[in-house]
């Protein structure tokens, strides 16, 4: 099956799951379209290619610092062969950015940044590479937060999973998800009830790795 096809049959199945989440409401599941390739540009190889139907109780939720600091969580929902594709997220006034990011729990030297500008209204662009996102904004006691992602187009998020031997701005992964998924985001109160997972700094790279200069030390 060609990744053309691929990608069109994902966005049938993600037009059904978002008409029956319109008619399910407020307790809807939620459906992510995703391709992952190994490799860069044109020589990546399609690793697997599915769609992840989930609710609000599948998301993995980790405070990145415990209360009382300032309140920041990762929250993402996992993929095939251990990849998630999260956000960073936080309470405060719409953003003006904010990162997506792809991670694995088996590679401890992994890294993931892929940052969105604002555009205008709800509308956030990709500002490495092609991509539109539209943001559900929810108050929650007069403070503002990311509630969900839509995304607007097929958006590439790239991943390296060993940054302490890679050279710079050189990824191993990219996770495409597919246009019309939408990555639901858990709230604060969720993340404070798992705070026993609050993420902790990865290792630094070992000394003398490309990466340890990077860095700025080793393990």
């Amino acid at each position: 099956m060609s990744n053309e096809l691929t990608r069109i049959r994902l966005r049938r199945v993600l037009a059904l799951a978002a008409i029956a989440s319109l008619a399910n409401g407020a307790g809807r599941a939620d459906t992510l379209g995703y391709s992952i390739y190994l490799g860069m540009g044109d020589s990546r190889t399609l690793l697997t290619a599915g769609f992840r139907d989930y609710t609000l109780a599948d998301l993995d939720v980790r405070p990145v610092w415990k209360p009382p600091a300032v309140p920041f969580w990762d929250s993402s929902i996992e993929l095939e062969g251990g990849f998630r594709v999260g956000v960073f997220a936080s309470q405060e006034r719409e953003p003006r950015g904010f990162g997506l990011w792809v991670r694995n729990d088996a590679n401890p030297h992994e890294f993931s940044w892929n940052w969105f500008d604002h555009d205008a209204g709800q509308v956030y662009s990709k500002i490495k590479g092609a991509g539109r996102l539209r943001v559900q904004f929810i108050d929650e006691g007069g403070v503002s937060r990311i509630g969900a992602i839509e995304f607007l187009d097929d958006v590439e998020l790239t991943y390296q999973e060993n940054m302490c031997l890679a050279p710079v701005g050189a990824y191993s992964h990219v996770v495409l998800v597919t246009r019309g998924s939408v990555l639901t985001v858990a709230s604060r109160k969720i993340a404070e009830a798992n705070v026993h997972r609050a993420k902790h700094n990865a290792p630094l790279c070992p000394k003398g790795t490309p990466g340890s200069i990077r860095t700025g030390g080793y393990r």
